[in-house]
């Protein structure tokens, strides 16, 4: 009998130890199928873990008591051995009651660990094994209590004594199911006084729809049903810990719990339940198909890790970070002074400052023509605060010129943290230099908030270093007129050193005042021609004007401008009916020009004018003059274009010809005779040379259309009275003898008139008579 009691003794004081010293902080449970890929229907794989205050001095077992319930089918109780932490990847607990398990990652981020400071540390332990349904059921319920106890807190009543009952729900009548899984820790502590993203997410690998929702935190025997436990005044379901007073607790479907922390400290139960819903495409209903619970503690201290405190800052120890220490007056100091911004980096003393500190800029290293920018933070920092289009981020480069940021790549963990942010530029950096990135008020109120709630200082500045991009070699080729319309340049880039991708384009620029002033005219934006037409002037001006150009490349921000180059404009100089004489001024698009002229016809089914070189001795030619033979013979009407066409003798710049404005002069066709009209000769028969005006003369009418007219008038005796070898009518017989140059007698006068016929072309002869009278 006494051995029976000093056991029984043993026994209670074993039983109240355990009551009294289990100090669980938390729980989760969820569960895989696993059937096929070990080919056993209907087979699960369930998790629970235990969160425990590391404080505790009574060991966890090797194994946990699992139960599995319905409405179709009896009861199971199933073992769940503890895993190996190294097998899951964390640094085991090799000694203590603790051992067997691991300290849960990420639970003093924030807060102190120092004697005193509030600071509870949590282990976790992993347990997991294999259940096999005998059958379906819309109602599986695979659940777990803890012995014994609750660790205290401040929100439950009489945690202290109850026990932590959490189940997780299946409904495999709609087929096999994973419930969503926990892929974040349980354990955490807050700093007081400041706002946090902290995640609860899970991933849920069939591609249903989940939900989650606040649970209360229950207690029960291993098999349930759980039941609720009841509140301290001030705390509820809903909010099961103390905030900042007028703020709220958010729970966003993502499993992110946002909330400010209030003043209260010490340390708070709350329990979330994850719903996972299927559409059934037959009653076109969503139903639940499974739940997964977490029931979890955190603690709330004053004690915020001073390193937290300032904020995330840039990680120099990154491979190519580095950092400068610059002096009031120093380059970035200048730049944020410049605009009326206060640098908000970290000091060091220098008594040899101006002010007896220098400012810490970070460096960070940059690749040329990289698009995005790499930030590698020493803290966590919650994604959340940083906004996706990258308000808070203003970068200026050494032209004092803005760089916009489009968008950030965040690279969040599971717990919706990181410590890599990647800005992502307009445009690549293309120029070497130091580029000036400091940090503004985003456009959701705040810089970033590290994963404590701690904010980035505004104004804080880094260098962005970029010293690898080539210097860009680019080069105007040519001017010249095209059609005799508008001028036509082109110009190459070195592609070792100009990356087209990068390129925006260039700008075009024009002097009309023989390269006194150059005004910009217009922007190319096609990268990948290399080439500009100015339709802004038309064939009245290139025929009167010369006209200079210049470009510029543009490539995240304008480069140099390169040299000028004129057109040709040809003008001629004299011309006559046989001869055209040229001039045209000197082109500069390569250091020794060789012209030719070219002469053009129309073709008339075409429109377009066929050029030869004009043949001739110095053509072509190194000289801007040249005359020109018209191709004129007066056998038709031709309108003829002249033009100057300079190459480079070099052969450097062989494929490029710079052509003038056109020259035009016109052929005529000379005029055909028309036949001559003759008219009959007409031989008086009477004269009556008395001074009367009428008849006075021997006028043979004409006698001008035929040629060698011979005239003899004799008398009845043959005598000779007049004689002519070439005849006119301006010259006629006046009556008068030729020898005495007196009057003849009255009388029968006898003529031989011989000619050459103009029409015939023979030597005629006519004789006849005349009678004279006076």
């Amino acid at each position: 009998m006494k051995r029976i009691i000093q056991i029984l003794v043993v026994f209670v004081f074993a039983f109240g130890y355990r009551v009294q010293a289990t100090h669980v902080a938390g729980a989760e449970i969820m569960y895989r199928y696993i059937g096929d890929s070990t080919n056993v229907p209907r087979q699960y794989l369930v998790i629970v873990k235990l969160y425990r205050l590391q404080s505790s001095p009574v060991s966890l077992s090797t194994s946990v008591a699992l139960c599995v319930r319905s409405s179709c089918f009896s009861t199971l109780n199933i073992n769940l051995p503890k895993i190996p932490p190294a097998q899951l990847g964390y640094t085991p607990i090799t000694s203590g009651p603790g051992a067997g398990g691991f300290m849960t990652p990420g639970q003093d981020e924030c807060v102190s660990t120092a004697p005193g400071a509030g600071f509870q540390a949590i282990e976790t332990h992993w347990y997991q094994g294999v259940v096999t349904l005998p059958q379906n059921c819309s109602d599986v319920r695979f659940s777990h209590s803890v012995v014994c106890c609750r660790n205290p807190n401040q929100n439950l009543v009489n945690a202290n004594s109850a026990t932590l009952y959490v189940e997780a729900l299946l409904n495999s009548m709609v087929g096999n199911n994973t419930s969503p899984q926990f892929i974040t820790p349980a354990a955490k502590s807050f700093c007081t006084n400041n706002y946090f993203v902290w995640s609860q997410a899970t991933i849920e690998p069939n591609g249903d729809s989940i939900r989650y929702r606040w649970a209360n935190p229950q207690e029960g025997n291993n098999c349930g049903p759980g039941v609720n436990m009841a509140w301290q005044p001030g705390y509820s379901v809903n909010q099961p810990f103390p905030i900042a007073p007028g703020t709220q607790i958010v729970i966003e479907n993502n499993g992110s719990f946002k909330f400010t922390t209030g003043s209260t400290t010490g340390l708070f139960v709350l329990k979330v339940e994850v719903e996972e819903y299927k559409y059934d495409t037959i009653f076109l209903q969503w139903v639940l198909v499974g739940t997964s619970q977490r029931d979890m503690q955190v603690n709330f201290v004053n004690n915020c890790k001073p390193e937290v405190q300032n904020g995330p800052k840039i990680d120099i120890n990154q491979p190519g970070y580095t950092n400068t220490s610059e002096p009031a007056g120093g380059y970035v100091h200048g730049f944020m002074s410049n605009y009326g911004y206060p640098l908000r980096n970290d000091s060091v003393p220098n008594p040899n400052s101006p002010t007896g500190w220098d400012k810490i800029i970070p460096i960070v290293p940059y690749n040329c023509f990289d698009s995005v920018v790499d930030l590698k933070f020493d803290v966590n920092i919650q994604c959340e605060s940083v906004t996706d289009e990258g308000s808070e981020f203003r970068i200026v480069g050494p032209d004092s010129i803005l760089r916009p940021v489009i968008g950030v790549q965040k690279n969040c963990n599971v717990a919706l943290e990181t410590k890599h942010i990647q800005l992502k530029l307009h445009k690549p950096f293309t120029v070497n230099g130091d580029y000036i990135l400091y940090i503004k008020q985003g456009n959701d109120g705040n810089t970033m908030l590290n994963s404590c709630g701690f904010p980035l200082p505004e104004y804080y500045a880094i260098i962005i270093r970029v010293n690898n991009c080539p210097n860009p070699l680019y080069d105007l080729k040519n001017v010249t007129i095209e059609n005799n319309m508008h001028p036509y340049i082109e110009w190459e880039i070195d592609s070792p050193t100009v990356n087209i991708a990068y390129i925006d384009g260039w700008n075009v620029y024009r002097s009309d005042d023989s390269g006194q002033t150059f005004n910009f005219l217009a922007f190319q934006n096609v990268p990948t021609d290399f080439f500009w037409r100015d339709i802004t002037l038309n064939t009245p001006e290139v025929n009167s004007g010369i006209y200079h150009y210049k470009v510029q490349l543009v490539m995240s921000q304008p480069f140099y401008i390169t040299r000028s180059i004129k057109s040709i404009l040809l003008d001629t100089l004299y011309q006559t009916d046989s001869v055209i004489a040229l001039v045209w001024n000197h082109y500069d698009g390569w250091p020794n020009p060789r012209y030719t002229v070219e002469m053009g016809v129309e073709d008339s089914a075409t429109q377009q004018i066929n050029w030869q070189k004009v043949e001739m001795t110095g053509n072509p030619t190194f000289d801007t003059t040249m005359v020109i033979q018209k191709p004129c013979d007066g056998t038709k009407n031709q309108d003829y274009w002249l033009r100057v066409v300079a190459d480079d003798t070099s052969g450097i710049n062989w494929k490029y010809t710079s052509i003038s404005n056109y020259e035009k002069f016109s052929c005529k066709e000379k005029p055909v005779p028309p036949p001559p009209v003759y008219e009959p000769i007409e031989i008086p028969n009477v004269m009556t040379p008395n001074g009367d005006g009428l008849n006075d003369d021997f006028v043979i009418k004409n006698i001008e259309q035929h040629r060698n007219a011979k005239l003899r008038i004799m008398n009845r005796w043959g005598d000779i009275v007049f004689e002519s070898d070439n005849y006119e009518t301006a010259t006629p017989w006046n009556g008068n003898h030729r020898n005495t140059g007196q009057p003849v007698a009255d009388g029968v006068y006898f003529y031989v008139l011989q000619y050459l016929n103009m029409i015939t072309n023979e030597v005629e002869t006519r004789n006849g008579t005349i009678s004279v009278f006076k």
